[in-house]
């Protein structure tokens, strides 16, 4: 059994569990307005959510990679510093889009930022879990169950040198989620890298 089966099912319980929390967040963020320990607690959730994505693939990742090596403390760090840096992001967008958002949209909202911190978090531990590992190439996979089907799914499978591109969306990008990508490419795109050696 490989590392990386369990994967997809432990994103998508995460997903689930910080949509919830964030729902309810959302709700009382729209309902209410910003009070200090309400944007505190959006903090608190997003920081959990992102830690435990990122922290969940580096490990998949790591395991992968090195079988018998200890999970690299410079991993944690990266995990908890991304944290700490999507967190405010995702908050301060909250206010913004739930501030002129009706009621009915707030639920959509928290699944699709959910979704969206989540899947890069997890793609984002996989990341920095192929560089400590040295990893030589990547493997264009799903690391998400299939949602809806994307033109880029056709690279599935395709396999690349570490610093090798793919073209999604007619633009040159490192992978699934680059920062480079639209939106539009990246919202419910269930598809990461897997980093290894040749």
């Amino acid at each position: 059994m490989s590392p990386w089966d369990d994967l997809p099912d432990t994103l998508d319980g995460q997903q689930r569990q910080v949509a919830r929390d964030l729902d309810a967040l959302f709700t009382d963020l729209w309902q209410h307005g910003a009070t200090a320990s309400l944007l505190a607690e959006i903090d608190r959730v997003v920081r959990l959510g992102v830690f435990t994505a990122a922290d969940d693939a580096a490990r998949v990742q790591q395991r992968d990679l090195r079988p018998a090596a200890p999970h690299p403390p410079e991993l944690l760090a990266f995990a908890e510093q991304l944290a700490f840096v999507r967190a405010p992001i995702v908050r301060d967008r909250a206010v913004e889009v739930l501030s002129r958002a009706s009621a009915g949209l707030i639920s959509p909202y928290a699944r699709l930022a959910a979704q969206m911190l989540v899947t890069d978090a997890a793609r984002k531990g996989c990341t920095a879990a192929g560089i400590v590992g040295e990893a030589t190439h990547k493997e264009f996979i799903r690391i998400r169950g299939v949602r809806e089907p994307r033109a880029h799914s056709r690279y599935e499978g395709t396999v690349r040198p570490v610093d090798g591109t793919w073209t999604i969306a007619g633009i040159d990008v490192e992978g699934p989620g680059d920062e480079r990508l639209p939106w539009s490419e990246k919202a419910w795109c269930g598809h990461g890298l897997r980093y290894f050696r040749r």
